[in-house]
Order: structure tokens, then C-alpha cells, then sequence
């Protein structure tokens, strides 16, 4: 099989699973689309949750090298660690937002164990990536000396990937989380100079998500 087929596989299952939610495709559905039979997919793929796997691994690695990439040009243009900060956070609230809601419900109530090695790895690039920047406030005395970074980077973290169902169980909203959650947090773990870094960042910004959050800061 060549990697151009494999390849072509993994953007039609990624499309139409983000698109459209994981149950809601079925491995019929990527073989027509692809242009092949059942039996080759099967293949190259023994089932649909080692597809799902490679999906959610694919879209990952590529949001994490944008990530990266990011960072490195905006250090280039002397951006402080609060700006880099906040912009890999809109960054990613963007990419997330992408995604239809329902694959986040679908993945946590019928493939809780899908983590393979591979995604364990991008995801430890990812926290040491956020413990860095996190450091680097605090050493730029953005964030108060005496906080636990790596606490409250892991809880920012699983707010915002939901880990904990507030949004999944129906009764909150990310609005809610953001409001109430996280808002309040920035504002207890930063300094004088680090709220008001983070307020001439969000000014300089120009999208939904630093005007949602310009206005909680009104509140």
C-alpha cells in the first residue's frame, strides 16, 4: 500500500469525523469516498478505532508543529511569555472549535482507553512546551513567586480540554468555564505587572476570543 493512500485515508476520516462526529461515520463511508473496497481499508486499518487513533494522532501533531512554529515566530518578534501565552491559548481554542463538539462526547463515552503511545508523547511535548512558558512568566515576574505553576497550568489545561465534564455533562457552558473558572484564576496567580501585561495583549488582539475575555475582565 502506498503512504499517498494511507495519506488519503487519513484526510477523509479526519474531515468527515470532525465534520460530522465518529459514530456518525462508518468505515463504508471512507472506502467510497476513497475510492476502494472495504477489504483494503480493513487492510490497512483492522479497525475503526485504530483509524479513529491515527486521526486524533495526525490532527495533533500537526496542531502542536503549528504550536511550536508559532511560538518561535513570535519570540522572533519579542513577544513577552504573557502575549505567547494567550495567543497559543486563542490558538488553541481555535483549532478546538473546529472540531464538532460531538467527537469530544463520542471519544470520552466510547473510546475512554484511546491514548496510544504515539498521542502520550505529543501530549508530553505539549505540557513541557506550556511548563516552559509558564516558567518563563514567573521569572519574568508576571506570576506570583510563590505559585505552584505546574498545578494550575494542568488545571487550565484540563478545563479546557473538559477532562473534568462540566461542559459534557450538559450543565455548564465554555462560556461559564471561562467566566468562572479560568478568569478568576489569572487574576489570583498574577502580579500588578503580569494583569497588566495581559490586559495590553488582549488590547492588541483582535478576535472573538480576546474580546470575550476583555469583557469578562469589565465585569
Amino acid at each position: 500500500m502506498s503512504m499517498d493512500l494511507k495519506e488519503n485515508i487519513l484526510n477523509i476520516a479526519q474531515r468527515n469525523f470532525f465534520q460530522k462526529g465518529l459514530r456518525q461515520v462508518s468505515m463504508d463511508d471512507i472506502a467510497e469516498e476513497a475510492g476502494i473496497s472495504k477489504r483494503t481499508l480493513y487492510e490497512l486499518y483492522k479497525s475503526k478505532e485504530q483509524l479513529i487513533a491515527d486521526v486524533i494522532y495526525q490532527n495533533f501533531d500537526s496542531v502542536l508543529t503549528q504550536m511550536m512554529a508559532h511560538v518561535d515566530e513570535m519570540r522572533q518578534e519579542g513577544c513577552n511569555s504573557v502575549e505567547i501565552l494567550l495567543r497559543i491559548y486563542i490558538f488553541s481554542r481555535r483549532c478546538h472549535d473546529q472540531i464538532n463538539k460531538v467527537v469530544f462526547d463520542e471519544l470520552r463515552k466510547y473510546y475512554p482507553t484511546l491514548n496510544s503511545t504515539q498521542i502520550q508523547a505529543l501530549q508530553t511535548k505539549h505540557d513541557q512546551l506550556l511548563d516552559r512558558l509558564s516558567l518563563e512568566c514567573k521569572t519574568a515576574g508576571f506570576i506570583r513567586q510563590d505559585v505552584n505553576t505546574d498545578l494550575i497550568f494542568r488545571l487550565f489545561r484540563d478545563l479546557h480540554n473538559d477532562k473534568l465534564n462540566y461542559v459534557s455533562s450538559g450543565l455548564y457552558t465554555p462560556s461559564d468555564i471561562v467566566a468562572y473558572l479560568v478568569m478568576p484564576l489569572i487574576r489570583s496567580i498574577g502580579t500588578y505587572k503580569g494583569h497588566r501585561a495581559f490586559f495590553r495583549a488582549l488590547q492588541s488582539l483582535d478576535d472573538p476570543y480576546s474580546k470575550q475575555l476583555l469583557n469578562l475582565l469589565s465585569l
